[in-house]
């Protein structure tokens, strides 16, 4: 071997980028990054798919419960995160209920599954029939409009159920005073009368903002926008509330 070989540069070993510790790091730190941002999106078009099952599971304390989520305007607040229950420091003095003790016949979705307006379940059979006939005549309306869908997350409910969803709120947001800005107490919710709905999609949610009125169907409350009720008069809605506490 020559002294010119040993020299030659191409001879000369070189750093392999593969093996660099600091390009190593930062691959793992990019791939961490894309899949915290593919989560967080996936979160969120869930949220916004279905805003009021989003409340309302959460207020059911981990199943799909519809309720806590966000409010449930129905001053039923079905959103909600642990079904633990009330104490009389919370305002939950009523005894607490666990949601195993829920069933259909409390209008309970028990797989956390959407009612159709046509479904036999106490959650639709319940309700008040002229809110049911004026939801089945919206809906046959949406569907020949753009191919919408009506359905719901949320109907009769039984006094149990709405006194379960109070008490979960309460847990949620940690004063009665605040809960019952998105769930209303004891038998105060139209939910108990089945005079109250849920609907389930924002498509739904949107057709009826826009043409639910000439079937009578009115948005109750600001801060819950699939909360619907057979409120219009001559084709006009009241002005909406802030909340279900009543302000």
């Amino acid at each position: 071997m020559n002294k010119n070989t040993l020299s030659s540069p191409s001879l000369s070993p070189l750093p392999s980028p593969s093996h660099s510790p600091r390009r190593a790091a930062g691959a793992l730190l990019l791939a961490a990054l894309v899949l915290v941002s593919a989560t967080g999106c996936g979160a969120a078009r869930n949220t916004l798919d279905n805003p009021g099952h989003t409340l309302v599971d959460g207020l059911r304390g981990g199943d799909s419960d519809a309720a806590l989520g966000e409010g449930d305007g129905s001053g039923d607040g079905t959103w909600g995160d642990d079904s633990s229950g009330g104490s009389a420091d919370n305002g939950s003095t009523e005894g607490d209920i666990d949601s195993s003790e829920l069933t259909a016949d409390d209008g309970y979705p028990v797989y956390g599954e959407r009612f159709g307006l046509s479904d036999d379940v106490p959650a639709v059979t319940n309700l008040d029939p002229a809110l049911l006939d004026a939801l089945r005549r919206a809906a046959s309306a949406a569907r020949a409009d753009g191919g919408i869908e009506i359905t719901l997350t949320a109907g009769w409910r039984s006094e149990r159920y709405q006194r379960y969803l109070f008490q979960q709120a309460v847990h949620k947001y940690g004063s009665v005073q605040e809960a019952s800005r998105w769930v209303m107490p004891g038998t105060t919710s139209k939910h108990l009368a089945g005079q109250a709905a849920d609907v389930a999609t924002v498509d739904a949610m949107e057709w009826l903002k826009s043409s639910g009125a000439r079937f009578g169907l009115c948005q109750v409350y600001s801060n819950e926008n699939w909360h619907y009720e057979l409120t219009a008069r001559k084709g006009v809605c009241p002005p909406l509330l802030t909340d279900s506490s009543g302000s």
